[in-house]
C-alpha cells in the first residue's frame, strides 16, 4: 500500500508535472521566440489538425499556394538545415504521412487499387535515380536538382486523392473548391488587365502581348493558375452540356464561362486556345444529340458575342479595342505559315530542341540526369534556364531517358484511356462532367506539351495529379453505385 508521500509523488508526476512542463515550455517560447513565429506555428498546427480530418481541404490549400495567383518566389520558406520547405511541401508531406499512418493503424484498410499506381511509382523512382545521377555524375547543383525533385513529388497527390478523398461529399467539395479557385484566378486576371501595370495585383509574369514582331499595348498575364483555369473552363462546358437542370443562358456553368474564358484569352497563349477548340470539337462529336443542341447553343452565343465585340471595338483603340486587336491578330497568326515558323519564339525553341535531341541520342536510356544543363548560355549572361526545355516530351527524354519517358507515358496514357472508357458509364451528371472535363483537358494537354513543359512544371503537375486522382475516385464510387443517390439539396446548381 502506497504511503501518502508516494501517492503525492505519483499525483505530481501524473497530473501536475505535465502542466508545469508545458507552462515552462510556453514561457521559454514567449521569451526567446518572436511572437509572429509562435502564432504562425500555432496556426499551422491547428490547420494540420483540421486537414487530418478533411484532406480535401489540404489539397485545396496546396492548389492555392502552387496553382493560383501565388508565385513560388512569394511563398515563405521553412529552413531545414540542408535546404528549405515551402508551406505546400509541409502539407504534401503531412498528407502522405497521414496516408501512411492510416494504413499502419488500421490493418483492415487496403491501399486503393488502380492500374495507374505502378507506372506512377516507377516514374517517381526513375526521377529519384535521375536526380542522384545528376548530382553525382554530372555535378549539377544540389539545390537546383532538389527543386525539381520537389516539383515532381507533387505527382504523389494522386495517391492522396485515391486513398483519402473517396466519399462523394469530399469529392464534390474538392471539385467545387477547384472551381472557386479558378474563378478567383480568372477574375484577378481580368482585373489586372483593366487596371494595367500601374497597380500589380499579382506578382510574376505580366508583359505586353505581341505577335510575330508586332507588340500591342495590352497585358499578357501568365499566373500559376493558368492550367487550373483551362481545366475548369473545359469542365464548365461539360457541366453545361450534361447537367440540364436549367436553360443554357441561366445555368451556373454558363455564368462561369465568361470569367474562365477571359482568363484563357488573357494568357495570349495560342496553345491553350487550340487545346480548348480541340476539346469542344471532340465533345461535339462524342456527345448525344440533345447534348449537342446545348453545346451548339453555347457556341452560337460565343460567336455572336465575339463577332459583335470585334465589329464594334476592332481598331477603335482604348483598352478593350486594343485587347480585341491583340486576340484577333494572335489567333490569325496560327495560320501565318512561314512567318510564324520564322518568329523569334519558334526559332528559339527549335534551337532548344536541337540541343536536347543531341543529348537524347548520346544518353538514350536514363538521360543526362534531372536538372542537368543540356545547352550553353546562348541567350547571354542572364540565361539561367539552361536545364529548361519548352517541349515537355523532349525534357522528359533528355533528363530521364526512354525509361523515364515510357513510365510517364504509361501513367498519363493510362489515365486518358481510363477516362475515355469510363466517362459515359457515370450516372450522376456532375460527376460525369468532372470526368469528361478531365478527359478533354487531358487530350488538350497532349498538344500543349509540345510547346509548354506542363509535365515538368510545378503548377501544372499539381492539376494533372488531381485530375487523375479525382477520376479514379469517381470511377470507384460509380462502380459501387454511389453516384446516383443525390438528394435535391446536394445537386450542383439548385
Amino acid at each position: 500500500m502506497d504511503t501518502p508521500h508516494v501517492k503525492y509523488r505519483h499525483e505530481f508526476l501524473g497530473n501536475i508535472f505535465p502542466w508545469v512542463a508545458i507552462g515552462v515550455l510556453l514561457g521559454l517560447i514567449a521569451v526567446y521566440v518572436p511572437l509572429e513565429i509562435t502564432l504562425a506555428v500555432v496556426a499551422g498546427i491547428l490547420v494540420l489538425k483540421y486537414v487530418a480530418k478533411h484532406p480535401e481541404l489540404g489539397i485545396l490549400i496546396i492548389v492555392i499556394l502552387t496553382s493560383s495567383i501565388v508565385f513560388e518566389e512569394s511563398l515563405p520558406l521553412i529552413p531545414i538545415g540542408v535546404g528549405s520547405f515551402h508551406l505546400s511541401d509541409v502539407l504534401l508531406l503531412f498528407l502522405l504521412a497521414s496516408l501512411g499512418y492510416r494504413h499502419i493503424a488500421d490493418k483492415g484498410l487496403t491501399f486503393a487499387k488502380s492500374p495507374l499506381n505502378l507506372p506512377l511509382l516507377l516514374f517517381f523512382a526513375v526521377s529519384m535515380v535521375s536526380a542522384v545521377m545528376s548530382v553525382t555524375r554530372y555535378g549539377s547543383d544540389f539545390a537546383d536538382v532538389a527543386r525539381l525533385v520537389r516539383t515532381i513529388s507533387y505527382y504523389l497527390l494522386f495517391f492522396i486523392i485515391t486513398n483519402l478523398v473517396t466519399e462523394q461529399a469530399r469529392i464534390r467539395f474538392l471539385i467545387k473548391g477547384l472551381f472557386a479557385i479558378a474563378l478567383v484566378v480568372g477574375a484577378a486576371m481580368v482585373a489586372q488587365a483593366i487596371v494595367g501595370e500601374s497597380v500589380m495585383l499579382m506578382p510574376g509574369r505580366i508583359e505586353n502581348a505581341s505577335s510575330i514582331g508586332k507588340e500591342f499595348g495590352t497585358l499578357r498575364i501568365l499566373p500559376p493558375g493558368q492550367m487550373l483555369v483551362f481545366v475548369a473552363f473545359m469542365t464548365a462546358i461539360c457541366l453545361l452540356v450534361f447537367v440540364q437542370d436549367r436553360p443554357v443562358l441561366f445555368s451556373g456553368p454558363f455564368l462561369m464561362l465568361p470569367v474562365l474564358g477571359a482568363g484563357i484569352l488573357l494568357t495570349y497563349n495560342r496553345s491553350y486556345w487550340v487545346a480548348a477548340i480541340l476539346g469542344v470539337m471532340i465533345l461535339l462529336v462524342i456527345t448525344a444529340t440533345d447534348n449537342k443542341l446545348r453545346l451548339m447553343s453555347l457556341l452560337a452565343v460565343v460567336f455572336i458575342i465575339g463577332g459583335s465585340l470585334t465589329a464594334m471595338y476592332g481598331g477603335s483603340g482604348g483598352k478593350l479595342g486594343t485587347m480585341v486587336d491583340a486576340v484577333s491578330h494572335r489567333f490569325s497568326s496560327l495560320f501565318a505559315g512561314k512567318d510564324l515558323s520564322k518568329s523569334n519564339p519558334v526559332d528559339d525553341r527549335r534551337t532548344e530542341n536541337e540541343y536536347a535531341i543531341a543529348h537524347i541520342k548520346r544518353h538514350p536510356l536514363l538521360g543526362i540526369g534531372l536538372g542537368t544543363d543540356y545547352r550553353p548560355k546562348i541567350y547571354g549572361k542572364d540565361d539561367t534556364l539552361t536545364y529548361y526545355v519548352h517541349n515537355a516530351y523532349l525534357w522528359l527524354l533528355t533528363d530521364m531517358g526512354v525509361i523515364g519517358f515510357l513510365c510517364f507515358t504509361w501513367f498519363y496514357g493510362g489515365f486518358l484511356v481510363r477516362v475515355a472508357g469510363h466517362w459515359q458509364r457515370i450516372k450522376d451528371g456532375f460527376m460525369k462532367s468532372a470526368v469528361a472535363g478531365c478527359m478533354l483537358s487531358g487530350i488538350g494537354i497532349l498538344f500543349l506539351a509540345f510547346v509548354n513543359p506542363v509535365f515538368m512544371q510545378w503548377y501544372s503537375i499539381v492539376i494533372i495529379a488531381i485530375m487523375a486522382g479525382l477520376a479514379e475516385s469517381i470511377f470507384r464510387l460509380n462502380e459501387a453505385g454511389q453516384t446516383d443517390t443525390l438528394a435535391a439539396s446536394e445537386r450542383p446548381y439548385g
